[in-house]
């Protein structure tokens, strides 16, 4: 794409933004509500038509079960006893606790229906006497003349007074008068409004695993929503999070994202933990999250959870700084989909999502391919000091995932949910330490169960992964460094969630405890390995008046290699001055335990010298294990105010601090005795360098500012800011290191018109950064260098158009638009505009 052209697309969208008409629909979660909170006033007026017509309107922006329940019970109390069953039919449709009662209620209505339709034969009447008068004519009164409420009034009094005299009643409904009726004494309210206080109200649960308000969480929480996601035409989850305040999110390539939160990111990230409707994927073997892998549809997401600040007081290890929750549609709920999408760089990707119901089991699944070229080499195509190692030296992205989400909900308080998620391709990354860009050939399976029974909740899942890898670029003179590995992990988690009064106060109590078995076979490591974890968990939430709760939790993890159990406590008190806005006040610990590859590795890593390499190290393996590693460890405060009084405006401000200590990292070469040591690969080993728990401690000083506004129907914007401070003490590993940025700007708009146009346009501001990465020096072997990055700018943008009811769509959206060719880490490509034309059918 020439630059004439990025500019007329980038100012085509801009352009398309400002001349969109008024009447649309933005934020369809809040327009939704609002039609929705319409509805419930106005059953509570006992205007039901009205009240109809309300929820119809929000269930047409946004579909929710409970919508149907109360348009059900509307339409019962309005009398309309054969739209009342058939609504509470589609209601029973969904995944629904409440199944025994609807259902005695059906029957209840049936009954009533058939009792309606049956006639009685009147008697014969008597013949009388011819006679010339005239009949006698009863006056009629013209029924327009009549209120809705008198019309339905008359018709209830008269069938009364026919089934007293032993008549049939009338079985002709009138038709739905159009200004507010009364409700009839026929067919009695089928029980109380559903989801008063929480359909269409945005809820996480990633937080207290308890589904919540924001303005409850114990955490700062963002929430990116399935609008946002669509709107966006991203494909990759990690790039979604790029809008979220306190994120950081570096591409080092079309299919190597590595994020972190409120700071302490790196090559291969392992300080964020990432789940997938609350089963991690994180791979143990290496500790890191392959974005691209991940076995899900975009298509199949309702929203995704991110928790900023520790979460290790319920999560344990690999909650450091944060949680990335993904969250799928629940089983047999929503539209099925077929996508397509094509275009430059050999970008190219299908997905198919389908969800339905089998009797009282919901299913989802989904298929998805993916495939994209890289941004670029890392050295020119003239360097003859490199083969190729990689299959394709252009395709740095090939991914084929299924996945299957079966559920069923046995009774009101049982459910039953299990499936299967699968993932398979070709992914490039950027390695540790010394170790450049690498290709892998990757398979990750995903079985899970769980079943919830009442508040006990049992789930168990495993992760398999298998694969081969090996550098892209392999350096003539020295032999290659390739691998093969083998993880299995078994993740076994009880826990038991109840609720009480203590005095005049409420708890919810939540127990819980986890097992989780670790094989690894690695051929960077040692040996072969066999771990095994316990932990156990508990936390209290009370609410002592009704602007003021508390939140106290507690983790205890048992890790096979440290010496100690990890004790990892939180507590936040928040208060609410009025019911949408709250001020929170949260002190943590969190904890990472080393990975696999900290702790066992064993490699010979060539240097540029042929036949010198420098032996590289795990903390079990370093002199015996005479100087183990340390967990690494975190205490954070984090100060939130947040304000969703007016669903037009919404705004949250914070700051936060976080002191990390003994952060592993890789240490400078301790040289051998001359001539060095020879090993097995035939390369002498001229020093050794290590994992190592570094002594100094790093810290964190942050604010963070978003907000998110809907000034008129149809425009939704937002904006966030993040300043982060990085602080050393003198004497670490890293020092000087700055590869925080220091000040990061989110910018967004969303347009969805009424007549089926819909636009985003996003902006993502970076400032500079340093970064202390390890190279190999000649003369000094593995040392830390110095790597300037300059401020970058990120201009994505999406336009869309909805056909035929919103079952078509057809979309243009494009990354980077401006082609700056920013590198967003020193060892990163320059990464580059991708535009992509899609199309989705659904159904």
């Amino acid at each position: 794409m020439n630059t004439r052209n990025r500019i007329l697309l980038a100012v085509s969208l801009a352009a398309a933004l400002g001349a969109l008409p008024r009447a649309a629909h933005a934020d369809e979660r809040a327009d939704a509500r609002r039609h929705f909170r319409a509805g419930l006033d106005l059953v509570t007026q006992r205007q039901y038509v009205r009240a109809i017509e309300e929820f119809q309107a929000a269930y047409a922006i946004l579909p929710n079960v409970n919508v149907l329940f109360n348009i059900a019970r509307a339409y019962s109390d309005l009398g309309d006893v054969d739209r009342a069953i058939d609504y509470y039919q589609r209601y029973l449709q969904g995944d629904v606790e409440d199944r025994a009662e609807v259902e005695q209620t059906l029957r209840d209505l049936e009954q009533r229906r058939r009792a309606a339709a049956s006639t009685v034969t009147p008697p014969s009447p008597t013949p009388t006497a011819p006679t010339d008068a005239p009949p006698a004519v009863s006056p009629v009164i013209p029924l327009g003349a009549l209120s809705p409420e008198q019309v339905i009034a008359l018709r209830n009094a008269v069938n009364a007074l026919v089934q007293l005299t032993g008549g049939a009643p009338s079985t002709t409904a009138p038709a739905a008068p159009a200004t507010p009726a009364a409700p009839p004494a026929v067919a009695p309210a089928a029980g109380p409004a559903r989801g008063a206080e929480d359909t269409y109200e945005e809820r996480v649960v990633t937080a207290t695993l308890t589904a919540q308000s924001p303005l409850d969480s114990p955490n700062a929480t963002t929430v990116i929503t399935a609008q946002d996601i669509r709107l966006s035409g991203l494909t990759n989850v990690a790039e979604m999070l790029r809008r979220a305040v306190g994120v950081d999110v570096m591409s080092l390539d079309n299919s190597d994202q590595q994020v972190g939160i409120r700071g302490f990111n790196r090559r291969l990230s392992n300080r964020v933990l990432v789940l997938i409707d609350g089963r991690s994927v994180y791979l143990d073997f290496i500790g890191v999250t392959l974005w691209s892998l991940l076995p899900v549809n975009p298509e199949e997401i309702e929203r995704i959870e991110v928790i900023r600040g520790p979460g290790s007081a319920l999560y344990g290890a690999d909650a450091y700084s944060g949680v990335v929750n993904i969250i799928t549609r629940t089983p047999g709920e929503g539209r099925s989909s077929v996508a397509v999408g094509a275009g430059n760089g050999g970008v190219f990707r299908t997905a198919i999502t389908h969800s339905g119901r089998s009797g009282s089991v919901g299913y989802r699944t989904g298929v998805g391919y993916e495939q994209g070229q890289t941004f670029g080499r890392l050295v020119p195509a003239t360097d003859l000091a490199y083969r190729i190692g990689a299959g394709d030296l252009n395709l740095s992205l090939q991914n084929l995932h299924a996945d299957l989400d079966l559920r069923s909900q046995l009774s009101r308080h049982v459910s039953l949910q299990g499936g299967l998620a699968a993932s398979t391709g070709t992914i490039w990354f950027n390695a540790i330490g010394p170790l450049r860009r690498f290709w892998t050939d990757i398979s990750f399976i995903q079985p899970h169960l769980q079943l919830n029974v009442g508040g006990f909740t049992a789930r168990a899942f495993m992760n398999h992964v298998e694969g081969t890898s090996g550098e892209v670029l392999q350096r003539i003179g020295t032999p290659p460094i390739n691998t093969q590995f083998t993880q299995d992990i078994i993740d076994v988690e009880a826990r038991y969630q109840r609720g009480f009064q203590l005095g005049s106060i409420p708890f919810d109590l939540t127990l819980g405890g986890s097992y989780r078995a670790k094989h690894i076979s690695f051929s960077f490591l040692d040996a072969d390995h066999l771990l095994h974890h316990f932990a156990g968990f508990v936390q209290a939430q009370a609410r002592f008046t009704s602007w003021f709760s508390t939140t106290a939790s507690l983790r205890v993890d048992r890790h096979p290699v440290l010496d100690s159990p990890v004790l990892s406590p939180r507590l936040a008190l928040i208060y609410k001055p009025t019911p949408r806005r709250a001020l929170r006040l949260t002190g943590a610990t969190s904890f990472r335990t080393p990975t696999m590859l900290e702790l066992y590795l064993d490699l010979a890593n060539p240097s540029p010298v042929p036949g010198i390499a420098v032996q590289g190290q795990g903390g079990e393996v370093f002199n015996n294990g005479q100087q183990r590693l340390s967990a690494e460890s975190a205490i954070s405060v984090d100060l939130g105010w947040q304000d969703q009084t007016s669903d037009r405006f919404q705004y949250e401000l914070g700051a936060f601090f976080m002191r990390g200590v003994d952060l592993i990292e890789l240490t400078n070469v301790l040289f051998n005795p001359l001539p060095g040591a020879s090993n097995p690969g035939g390369l002498v080993d001229v020093g050794r360098f290590r994992f190592a728990n570094d002594p100094f401690a790093t810290s964190m000083y942050g604010v963070e500012a978003a907000v998110r506004a809907s000034p008129i129907e149809g425009l939704d914007l937002f904006a966030n800011y993040t300043f982060a401070y990085t602080q050393q003490q003198s004497g670490t590993l890293r020092e000087g290191d700055q590869r925080t940025p220091r000040h990061k700007l989110n910018l967004g708009a969303q347009v969805r018109t009424a007549f089926g146009l819909d636009v985003e346009l996003t902006g993502n501001l970076v400032s500079s950064q340093v970064w202390r990465e390890q190279d190999f020096d000649v003369a000094r072997g593995v040392i830390y260098t110095s790597y300037a990055m300059d401020t970058y700018f990120l201009l994505n943008g999406r336009v869309g158009y909805r056909a035929l009811r919103d079952r078509l769509e057809f979309g243009v959206s494009g990354t980077n638009l401006t082609d700056n060719r920013a590198r967003q880490h020193p060892f990163g490509a320059p990464i580059g505009a991708r535009v992509m034309a899609t199309v989705a059918f659904r159904y």
